[in-house]
């Protein structure tokens, strides 16, 4: 699962990364933009490696997002060229991570043009870590709670955190619940409103680790992609398992 047990320590503050999408399908170009720019990222879009070509000749990205199986020029070959455009007697290296299906990356040897591969349908954290991977102004992975930031928010008023935290205990499980039975029955709409739900609801406690989850949920269920969406159902309830209990301990912690 993505969740440990105990709280990490708070993620520090990073710097946008500017991030060049080379990517023809809609439903992943939406679901990666949203990903990023939730993260404070800004996105550029190109939807076919001519386009992302002319778009990284600028010379102004941090790292590049490259779809593999693109009709015309396919991602292999669109990296190759990236890398000649590059100066030779230069040591900037822009970072190209690859995505491709997970039944495709089984049977894909990357050249050396790549630093890292995501396997679509695209997680938010293994996105993030691969960013991380190649980027060293990419985020730390965030911690399970950032209880700081949720009482910065209410002024400081611990006492309306921990009732927050309360109703979160009895609501949190529901929409949990509520969120698996919309995926079971192919309700997409009462999915989306249970993730959407506990997304905000997360945040404003500091259940920082399951807002994100709760976010990549949402954010596949707008671009259309349920499926791929209930893959984070079991990422979900163990994060929520584990961030009922870190809750518990913060707000005893708190008295």
């Amino acid at each position: 699962g993505q969740c440990d047990t105990a709280p990490q320590p708070n993620p520090v503050s990073h710097a946008a990364l500017r991030v060049l999408l080379v990517e023809d399908n809609s439903v992943n170009q939406l679901l990666v933009r949203e990903l990023l720019e939730a993260e404070g990222h800004r996105v550029e879009l190109a939807p076919d490696g001519a386009e992302g070509l002319r778009l990284f000749a600028r010379g102004d990205h941090d790292v590049v997002l490259m779809d593999l199986h693109m009709p015309g020029m396919d991602g292999l070959e669109t990296a190759r060229r990236m890398r000649e455009l590059e100066p030779a007697d230069s040591d900037k290296r822009t970072p190209i991570i690859a995505l491709t299906a997970i039944a495709d990356a089984r049977n894909t040897t990357l050249t050396n043009d790549f630093d890292g591969l995501v396997t679509k349908p695209v997680d938010a954290r293994a996105l993030l870590d691969a960013l991380r991977g190649v980027c060293p102004k990419a985020p730390p992975e965030s911690a399970l709670l950032d209880t700081n930031a949720a009482l910065a928010r209410l002024a400081g008023r611990k006492r309306l955190w921990q009732r927050l935290v309360e109703e979160f205990h009895e609501e949190a499980p529901r929409l949990r619940d509520e969120l698996e039975k919309a995926l079971n029955s192919d309700d997409a709409a009462s999915a989306l409103r249970a993730a959407h739900t506990l997304k905000t609801s997360a945040a404003t406690v500091g259940a920082v680790r399951l807002s994100d989850i709760a976010a990549t949920m949402e954010a596949r269920l707008r671009a259309g992609d349920a499926p791929a969406a209930g893959i984070a159902l079991s990422d979900l309830r163990d994060c929520l398992r584990a961030s009922l209990s870190a809750l518990r301990a913060a707000t005893a912690g708190k008295d």
